[in-house]
């Protein structure tokens, strides 16, 4: 079965609004006063005074949506959504959301011809992420490098579909620290859309020109302590998708030391299950120095599949702690958990190791 939770409410203030989204503060009769999020491509402009319908069920059920309401319909504004892409491609398709864009492969597309024709990475890296707060810390080393060099983030529709949601990426790109973004399958709001991974993948390389190409999901991802019901999973298909595309997978695990929960301590089961079982070629495994970590490594198959990369951390968590960046995951801060922020620095290491610099 499924459920909705619907309310009635009156925006009281526009907090920040982007060209994607409009962050609020609402009052619901009778309960109080909330935060809530407006989608301006789906549900056009708000303002002060405004009466809304808002989709309440994420925040009644206390889900990690950051505490937002979310803006179904703005009652007092007869505004159209915001969406001036052209093209036919549908997303959200069949839904009273539905939007329509010009998605990067489509006959109207100036780059249609780039996907006429066959294509091979030719063993470009491509960074595999498991969880979204990993960008922040990847690009900061990254770009502490290599500061001209472009970065493309495709983000994939196993977390928020909206990547204007993704406090993360407009942070990263007003630091420059991100060059350009492109949205895959349901999820939108990219500098490009993409029907699928692989498309992405070209378009990243031969439209955006990215020297350094990360994909992973936005924030928000599913887990039910189960082993392969997670949204995290997706990670198979994608590192599938590079390695078919003729690119060099190399994939940043899921470590932690400092969470309690068993499944997660260490190397993640989530990490576990899809290098273990799911992956079947070998990818480039990025890995701290940690004795933990080898004596976890060595009980399971994962040593003998695939490309183990080790690197002590030292370097890499200074660098962070010098960028005056606060990184944090689940309510964990960089100085509470070094080794997850600091693991996906390290792939810069293998970056730098498979271009011959």
């Amino acid at each position: 079965m499924y459920d909705m939770s619907i309310e009635k409410g009156r925006v009281l203030k526009v907090i920040n609004k982007t060209t994607e989204l409009s962050f609020l503060e609402v009052l619901i009769k009778g309960l109080g006063v909330y935060k809530a999020v407006n989608y301006n491509y789906l549900t056009g402009e708000i303002k002060t005074g405004d009466k809304v319908l808002l989709n309440t069920t994420a925040f009644n059920l206390q889900l990690g949506t950051g505490g937002y309401h979310f803006v179904c319909s703005n009652i007092s504004s007869n505004s159209r959504g915001l969406n001036d892409k052209k093209g036919h491609i549908m997303k959200l398709r069949y839904t009273p959301c539905q939007l329509r864009t010009l998605s990067v492969e489509e006959e109207d597309s100036p780059y249609h011809d780039i996907f006429t024709k066959d294509y091979n990475l030719d063993g470009y890296p491509v960074v595999l992420i498991p969880l979204h707060s990993l960008l922040a810390p990847l690009l900061v080393i990254y770009k502490s490098y290599y500061p001209q060099q472009r970065v493309v983030y495709i983000m994939t529709e196993q977390g928020s579909l909206s990547i204007g949601f993704s406090k993360t990426v407009q942070f990263l790109t007003k630091k420059k620290l991100l060059d350009k973004t492109i949205t895959v399958g349901h999820s939108f709001g990219g500098d490009l859309e993409a029907i699928n991974i692989f498309t992405a993948l070209i378009a990243a390389r031969e439209v955006l020109r990215g020297d350094l190409i990360v994909v992973g999901m936005g924030p928000g991802i599913v887990g039910t302590g189960t082993r392969y019901g997670f949204s995290g999973i997706d990670d198979c298909f994608t590192s599938y998708a590079i390695n078919i595309i003729g690119g060099t997978c190399v994939f940043v695990p899921r470590i932690s030391f400092a969470d309690k929960r068993q499944r997660h301590f260490g190397l993640s089961h989530h990490s576990r299950t899809i290098l273990e079982e799911l992956i079947d070629f070998p990818v480039e495994l990025i890995l701290p120095l940690d004795d933990r970590l080898k004596k976890q490594l060595l009980a399971c198959n994962i040593l003998e599949k695939h490309n183990c990369c080790y690197y002590q951390i030292d370097g890499i968590v200074e660098k962070l702690f010098n960028s005056g960046i606060d990184f944090y995951s689940m309510g964990r801060s960089l100085e509470d958990d070094p080794m997850f922020f600091s693991t996906a620095g390290l792939a810069v290491n293998r970056i730098k190791e498979l271009l011959g610099e």
